[in-house]
């Protein structure tokens, strides 16, 4: 991929960011949010099946076609909380509504003092654009030209992004992870029951009569204490 030292303007068309006019030496990039799913607890062999498809999707790349990861840390959950706020606005339940929309203020001030956490990665996918139109001749033609173009782009970046949903599920790795940390402190459990209880001990109550007595001008009544034995 060519290495440009100055960027050119870029604007928007057809959800693409295109960096020039669609000629040669200019550039299109699309952007699209990630969110990979946390294989922590996950198995070896479903970590592996993950960075193999990812492998494939880079291989899908082609020599012309560059890609940049791009990770922030924000808190902006303003569309979370817009429409945990219209929800709760349905409800019928007088103390429910007052305490979801207690917490809506909450998390929303929160929100503002930037005290939230939330992290976005976002790839974005760059590729240069290698035809010309300088032997076309008439507006007709450069327009048809221009039509095609961007058309033909577009295409190639909705490959694109069914080759990276396709070659990396994010929900169903994450629900597979999960799944598979639930599974294994299933067997944890199944393990501990499965193991030999410990013998009880042997408890006996034995009774000691306690003869009365005259202490320091204080007299006790004879009395029976029992006394707690394991064996």
């Amino acid at each position: 991929m060519k290495r440009h030292d100055k960027s050119p303007n870029g604007h928007f068309a057809e959800g693409l960011i295109l960096y020039g006019n669609l000629e040669e030496n200019s550039m299109v990039s699309q952007g699209y949010i990630l969110e990979p799913p946390d294989l922590q607890h996950a198995s070896i062999g479903l970590q592996n099946d993950f960075q193999d498809k990812l492998r494939i999707f880079l291989a899908n790349l082609g020599p012309n076609q560059r890609a940049q990861l791009q990770w922030t840390c924000n808190s902006d959950y303003q569309k979370e909380l817009v429409r945990y706020h219209e929800q709760t606005a349905k409800v019928t339940d007088e103390y429910v509504r007052r305490h979801r929309y207690e917490r809506y203020s909450r998390y929303w001030q929160r929100m503002q003092d930037r005290t939230l956490r939330r992290e976005q990665l976002v790839l974005f996918i760059s590729q240069d654009i290698e035809t010309s139109s300088k032997v076309l001749q008439g507006p007709d033609e450069l327009f048809d030209y221009y039509l095609k173009t961007r058309h033909q782009l577009r295409s190639t970046f909705d490959e694109l992004g069914t080759t990276l949903t396709t070659t990396g599920d994010h929900k169903v790795g994450y629900y597979l992870g999960r799944s598979d940390a639930v599974k294994q402190q299933y067997w944890m459990v199944q393990n501990l029951q499965k193991q030999p209880k410990a013998p009880q001990p042997k408890v006996a109550d034995l009774p000691i009569t306690i003869p009365g007595q005259t202490i320091n001008g204080v007299t006790t009544v004879p009395h029976t204490e029992t006394v707690r034995i394991e064996q």
